[in-house]
């Protein structure tokens, strides 16, 4: 089966069509309250707080400084899940950060090989999105 990678905006379509890949990296993190959003990082580029970003870059000290009491217990949690798990292009410096979420994680890596325009990333691109469609114009018969 092929995927149709135009149609997935969200972390939970994602598991319907990968649910393989989706439980590889949800399964090993999924009671962290930071689960969804380093999924969603990692799927779609999608910059997150200020201590998963520290993650990502492999900037020890910062996400010790930005972790919350749950998460200065998961340390070693999230350095085996980035090591073990998370896509290598993805973590490990800030240029790396920079260049996953620039691609759209996965799933911009994987429209941009079928040549299909990302996806809008901020309310205001879907704005300016919308109105370059016409999804705004509307006819009122006046």
């Amino acid at each position: 089966m092929s995927i149709d990678w135009t149609t997935i905006t969200t972390v939970e379509e994602f598991a319907k069509v990968d649910p393989a890949l989706y439980a590889k990296l949800h399964d090993h993190i999924e009671s962290n309250h930071c689960a969804y959003g380093a999924v969603e990082y990692v799927l779609f580029g999608v910059p997150q707080g200020d201590f998963l970003r520290a993650v990502f870059c492999n900037d020890l000290v910062h996400a010790f400084g930005r972790a919350d009491d749950i998460n200065l217990h998961w340390m070693h949690r999230w350095a085996m899940w980035l090591y073990n798990v998370a896509p290598t292009e993805c973590w490990g410096s800030e240029a790396k950060v920079r260049a996953w979420i620039a691609s759209g994680g996965v799933v911009g890596q994987q429209r941009a090989k079928m040549e299909v325009q990302p996806l809008p990333r901020t309310r205001y691109e879907m704005t300016d999105a919308a109105t370059a469609t016409g999804m705004y114009d509307h006819d009122d018969g006046g």
